[in-house]
């Protein structure tokens, strides 16, 4: 789904000559790094252990559903209208801030984060410029009209960007914490994603490229002062000796294509061909252990049925006419254990 490409990099070995018996010696001090414990190999760190690299898979991921689901906003938006035609709910005007409002009350109120109030104001402050900087500039250059007609300023949705910024400043400064400080920040963040797609607002992709912005974002921010501080924290002694249990929990949002195993549009007369539909949904998991969870996993799917053109025959010249049809859902749900086994530790 994603396209990385490779960097490799050339690993140089000093080499000296003996005089009194012209053997080569290796010169082990370019491998080695003396520490107070003594001399530690240093290792070539692999490629997807980068740490840029972990840093990009997020966004990676989401401007590249943002491209797969183009083609389908219009699609996506029909389901909308078929369930919700009239919603209109502005709570994603005030949820976006709700991570970042988070942080500050936690700051205040004496729980240590990763950096001092001072630090990950600067930190934060310089996420909002570059988010700002990144999301203006596409808008008034795409000038993609929204779903309702009111503008050409659709893409990326910036109320996106602002809610995964301040989603990623509350994982930055709290997600070491307790991870349930991630777990929140993003979901109220994927919150605020929806209610712009529900209130017509924005398209499916306006709102995942507005959360890969929003995410790199924050990413560059703590980049830039982290190079000015020369460090990775103010309290990162404290952080690292909290510990967690390594089950493999986990809460997911899914988003793809769905494609009919029969064509059951044809047998029910409403399209001549098969359908490739949209499938979205939310699957989560809490493990007991390293082997066994609960989980529950809910999903829809939505394919959409072209219109169809007929024609009268009674003698009478009616015309051609055309009837305009919804498109069909499917919801899906279960709930029950879970298994996990690892395979390797990648």
């Amino acid at each position: 789904m994603k396209k990385t490409a490779l960097a490799s990099g050339i690993l140089l070995h000093l080499y000296c000559i003996k005089a009194q018996d012209t053997i080569q010696v290796r010169n082990i001090r370019q491998d080695l790094e003396l520490t107070n414990s003594g001399y530690t190999i240093q290792e070539k760190t692999p490629f997807f252990k980068k740490e840029w690299v972990k840093k990009s898979v997020a966004p990676a991921i989401l401007f590249t559903a943002a491209a797969a689901t183009w083609g389908e906003k219009e699609n996506i938006r029909e389901v909308r209208n078929r369930y919700l035609p009239n919603f209109k709910v502005k709570y994603d005007d005030y949820l976006q801030y709700a991570p970042a409002v988070a942080v500050y009350g936690l700051k205040l109120s004496g729980v240590k984060g990763r950096n001092n109030i001072g630090r990950a104001t600067l930190s934060y402050g310089t996420s909002l410029a570059i988010m700002a900087i990144l999301v203006n500039s596409i808008k008034y250059t795409a000038k993609v009209e929204r779903p309702d007609g009111s503008k050409n300023n659709s893409f990326p949705s910036g109320h996106a960007a602002m809610a995964f910024t301040n989603a990623s400043f509350l994982h930055k400064e709290y997600g070491m914490v307790n991870p349930a400080y991630s777990i929140a920040g993003y979901g109220s963040a994927t919150i605020t994603g929806l209610g712009r797609n529900l209130n017509n607002r924005h398209w499916v992709p306006d709102i995942l490229a507005g959360a890969g912005i929003g995410i790199i974002s924050t990413e560059l921010g703590y980049f830039f002062i982290d190079k000015i501080y020369k460090n990775k924290g103010d309290n990162l002694s404290i952080l690292s000796r909290i510990e967690g249990n390594d089950y493999p929990s986990f809460l997911a949002l899914k988003m793809g294509t769905a494609l009919g195993t029969t064509n059951f549009l044809k047998e029910s007369e409403l399209d001549d061909k098969k359908q490739t539909g949209f499938e979205g949904g939310l699957e989560g998991a809490y493990f007991f252990s390293k082997n066994w969870g609960v989980g529950a996993d809910i999903a829809f799917s939505s394919f959409p049925i072209k219109s169809q053109r007929i024609t009268f025959d009674d003698g009478q010249d009616f015309g051609d006419h055309e009837i305009k049809t919804q498109s069909m859902g499917f919801l899906a749900a279960g709930i029950g254990p879970y298994f996990s086994h690892e395979l390797s530790d990648k």
